[in-house]
């Protein structure tokens, strides 16, 4: 992965941000061969990911891209970038947009950044503020938040209940993959 030039995996036309019948909802799809799966798989294969990981976290608590936002922009990368890319590749390319799209750095601002660090990998970066930000990402890591909402609509459908899902065509993000619409269950 060249990350100078990630933004490219990024679809041009605002016609790849509104449908979410691409590749993206991979699930049920064959033809792409066996998953593998690893005896004792580490949590991140490499350094570099669990920082992606940290970035994405912190990011999100500081509620400048929530999951919400972070799906916009895995859904809006380019199929070919998507079906090559590793999982923390799709959420570096995807913070990296959506930081852009927030107006929180620009693409010039990050692709000069980082071809300086490139060009110069022992250049000394401020790390004053390190070890603040390290203990608030612990903080919020650690701090349980329960998934239980109070939600004021009532559900249509009891446990148990024989279903069939609406065979649409949503914009945008959805929960609604590809392979249960129209489905019974």
């Amino acid at each position: 992965m060249n990350p100078v030039f990630i933004f490219q995996a990024f679809a041009t036309s605002q016609e790849a941000y509104v449908t979410m019948n691409g590749i993206h909802d991979m699930g049920g799809m064959h033809g792409f061969g066996v998953v593998p799966i690893e005896d004792k798989e580490p949590v991140f294969h490499e350094p570099w990911e669990g920082r992606v990981f940290g970035l994405a976290f912190a990011v999100n608590r500081q509620g400048l891209l929530n999951p919400e936002g972070m799906r916009l922009f895995l859904e809006s990368l380019e199929p070919s970038f998507y079906i090559g890319a590793t999982y923390y590749e799709k959420w570096l390319a995807a913070l990296q947009a959506g930081l852009v799209f927030k107006e929180i750095i620009t693409k010039n601002e990050f692709v000069n950044r980082l071809e300086s660090v490139i060009s110069d990998p022992d250049m000394s970066l401020d790390r004053s503020e390190v070890g603040e930000i390290t203990q608030k990402i612990s903080d919020a890591i650690n701090t349980h938040i329960s998934p239980v909402r109070d939600v004021a609509v009532e559900p249509n459908f009891s446990p148990g209940d024989m279903v069939k899902v609406k065979n649409i065509n949503p914009e945008g993000h959805t929960r609604l993959p590809r392979y249960v619409r129209g489905k019974k269950g």
